[in-house]
């Protein structure tokens, strides 16, 4: 009931990035806050990790994600659609660092 009351964006978000094919909850992974179309970001979630100023600089809606650091110390490798999740996850606990 309570997603019949989310705006189609919303809900069209949650069934191609957060469901899986098997229909099946993933399991619970860290975020940094962002919400990405392939490496674009098309939000910052107000509170999450990247939403607050790192050097001056904020990630902004809109930016796009060239390069990631998965842990803040193996370097950035540069990114496509298909690597952009697996290495912002970097080592998936909370408190770990992950470089844009």
């Amino acid at each position: 009931a309570e997603e019949a009351a989310l705006p189609a964006p919303v809900l069209e978000r949650r069934l191609k990035y957060a469901i899986p094919d098997n229909g099946k909850p993933p399991p619970v992974k860290s975020t940094v806050g962002l919400v990405l179309d392939a490496t674009s970001v098309s939000m910052v979630v107000p509170g999450g990790p990247a939403y607050k100023t790192q050097n001056g600089k904020r990630v902004e809606k809109l930016d796009t994600v060239l390069a990631i650091d998965p842990d803040g110390k193996s370097g950035l490798k540069p990114v496509a659609p298909s690597t952009i999740i697996p290495l912002l996850r970097g080592p998936d606990t909370v408190g770990s660092t992950v470089i844009l």
